[in-house]
């Protein structure tokens, strides 16, 4: 049921998106968020039903961001980048979502479009936990 899911909040977050757009101030900046299972990333109609959603809602691309876990791309990366590309192409951004949850690699943000990276907060907690010992790097900030 998770793919008609998807398709069903797809649409109602672009109808919501263009609602929104015509009552708020033209320079406005919004979106909304979608995000994506594993089985929902790997539905070979997925590009196609989000171009025809984004057409049919006159939504433009930018409102529309999508989130993909870690652990949702690890089952079949090279599916995954050609999906990622696609709607990459067409304007709609993307999110990796709870980086840092999983077998965390940083190769997954240089071959793959995203746009943002969402860190999982016990990540980032972890690394100043304790005091630095000689095996454990500071935390660096900026």
């Amino acid at each position: 049921m998770i793919v008609p899911v998807t398709h069903w909040v797809i649409e109602r977050a672009c109808r919501l998106a263009a609602a929104w757009r015509q009552r708020l101030p033209a320079d406005a900046d919004f979106y909304v968020s979608v995000n994506l299972s594993a089985a929902a990333l790997s539905d070979p109609g997925l590009r196609q039903y989000v171009t025809r959603v984004l057409e049919a809602t006159h939504t433009p691309p930018r409102y529309l961001k999508l989130e993909v876990t870690e652990g949702g791309l690890i089952n079949n990366v090279s599916t995954a980048r050609e999906v990622l590309d696609a709607f990459h192409n067409i304007g709609v951004e993307l999110m990796l979502d709870d980086f840092g949850t999983g077998n965390s690699s940083l190769s997954h943000l240089q071959r793959l479009p995203f746009d943002y990276v969402k860190i999982d907060r016990p990540f980032v907690n972890r690394t100043g936990r304790s005091a630095p010992t000689a095996r454990s790097p500071r935390p660096f900030c900026r």
